[in-house]
């Protein structure tokens, strides 16, 4: 509903990572109620909703078993995002994202294959399964075809939990770890000064031979 410079309404799971990827509201509730001021100053209010739409939930259910290509992709997110047979769902997501990453380059596009599906899984880590950190940073690939920004989660990785991240760093290959921190540099700290001041100190801090290695990868 729109009533001149206001917007109120509600973002149900797809709608909602596709308008408000970067937003930790995402990160709670099965959906989100928004309030939208676009004048000066600009105000954005979001009120995560606990419980999954009933309506929404069962229609879900019953479509996922003939559902196939980017519709069965969507289905299986957002029946995680509502609890609803959670691990099989998750699992599901994640052999997809491995499948699109093994596939050539030179392939035909698949649809679910874009990189949403990378965004379906950062979404799941934050929301608090810790068992997709490792895979996620083992993923770490130059194909911006199918994990598009990664590196703009493995710095989120480093600066929101940055004792975490760097304990799953440290047990991947020294390759995979400068790959991992050089991407986290392309796609977010080359542009974010602050923020990459802030991993630095740490990593300096911190030190080993896999925080030297993340330091190199970022710095300037």
């Amino acid at each position: 509903m729109r009533q001149g410079d206001w917007e109120l309404g509600i973002a149900r799971p797809l709608y909602a990572i596709e308008r408000f990827s970067r937003t930790r509201e995402l990160e709670q509730g099965a959906w989100l109620a928004y309030l939208i001021f676009e004048g000066e100053p600009g105000v954005v209010t979001f009120a995560p909703q606990p419980d999954p739409p009933v309506d929404v939930a069962d229609a879900m259910q019953k479509e996922q078993s003939s559902a196939t290509g980017k519709r069965a992709r969507d289905i299986a997110y957002l029946l995680a995002v509502f609890g609803i047979e959670y691990e099989r769902n998750r699992d599901y997501l994640m052999r997809l994202l491995s499948r699109c990453l093994s596939r050539p380059k030179e392939s035909p596009e698949a649809d679910e294959c874009d990189s949403e599906l990378l965004d379906f899984a950062t979404t799941l880590y934050w929301r608090g399964d810790n068992t997709l950190l490792v895979p996620l940073l083992q993923m770490a690939d130059s194909r911006r075809d199918v994990i598009g920004e990664i590196g703009t989660f493995y710095s989120d990785l480093l600066d929101r939990q940055k004792g975490t991240a760097l304990a799953a760093i440290e047990e991947l290959g020294a390759d995979q770890q400068h790959l991992v921190c050089r991407l986290a540099y392309e796609d977010d700290l080359s542009n974010n000064r602050p923020k990459r001041d802030r991993i630095k100190a740490f990593l300096s801090k911190t030190g080993g031979d896999a925080a030297a290695r993340c330091s190199s990868a970022i710095e300037e």
